[in-house]
């Protein structure tokens, strides 16, 4: 994702807002899947509970449509599904090996200790997902693009449109942007100022085209739950925008290998 406007973004500009209501959570599928309030109620765990919410939308009961080409769009790259030890190559073993600077025994533990938590977590949500293979997928896919919600959301997890699209940065970069609930910026500023950051979002695209082919005035009234993605610092059109997944520094072998092996790329080099 790049920044695209003419002009720089400065800290503290709102660059993005998603309805709360396009975000993959609890809230939202139980309104449309009234059949998985039972897994809900159950002790899956969230990773298991959004894979799940997510093979619903690639594949919904008849009669429902909901985001699937959205989701859809997420494979293609990243992590693939867990699997066990001894479905490794030598080739993939050596390079995490030389990657994460760690011994066969202790990546073997890794991969084992990832698969085996997969294969509980499969069998908490089983009996609304038949397929493995697919549940694995898109549990890689959930566990590397979900983000905390912040307070609003009681710090629940989901997936969101557009923000999970957005890169860690490279080594020699910091990233760029953070996400905040609306409510949540609300209550740190102020009500006044967080709906004025919102209106400059909305006041540089401040047209847009009716059925007739006229022209209508955007307007935008935030819901506390509705979040937005703000410039951490100046961004210069045409820059990358760049999201830190996790913090940096001096990492010990077991951190190194776990992401790795969540995100599908190294976050010490």
């Amino acid at each position: 994702m790049f920044w695209v406007s003419g002009e720089n973004a400065e800290q503290g500009d709102v660059l993005a807002l998603i309805p709360s209501h396009c975000v993959i959570t609890k809230s939202n599928f139980c309104e449309q899947y009234p059949e998985l309030e039972s897994m809900e109620d159950s002790g899956a765990p969230w990773q298991a509970k959004i894979a799940t919410y997510s093979r619903y939308c690639l594949h919904p009961p008849e009669g429902n449509d909901n985001r699937d080409e959205w989701v859809k769009s997420w494979y293609g790259g990243g992590p693939g599904a867990p699997r066990p030890f001894d479905s490794y190559s030598s080739q993939e073993l050596n390079d995490l090996m030389s990657i994460s600077e760690a011994s066969l025994d202790f990546v073997e533990e890794a991969i084992d200790a990832r698969y085996n938590t997969f294969l509980k977590d499969f069998k908490s949500v089983n009996e609304y997902n038949k397929d493995i293979a697919q549940f694995g997928d898109l549990y890689s896919i959930v566990l590397s693009r979900t983000a905390n919600l912040g307070p609003e959301w009681e710090n629940r997890r989901g997936i969101i449109p557009f923000h999970d699209m957005v890169n860690h940065p490279p080594l020699a970069e910091v990233s760029n942007v953070e996400l905040f609930a609306f409510g949540d910026i609300r209550k740190m500023i102020g009500y006044v100022h967080a709906n004025e950051l919102v209106k400059q979002l909305v006041t540089r695209n401040a047209e847009s085209n009716t059925d007739d082919g006229g022209k209508k005035r955007l307007f935008c009234e935030p819901k506390d739950s509705d979040m937005l993605l703000v410039a951490s610092r100046e961004i210069e059109p045409g820059m990358e925008l760049w999201l830190s997944y996790n913090s940096r520094g001096e990492m010990e072998d077991e951190k190194k290998l776990g992401l790795m092996l969540q995100y599908g790329f190294p976050f010490h080099m």
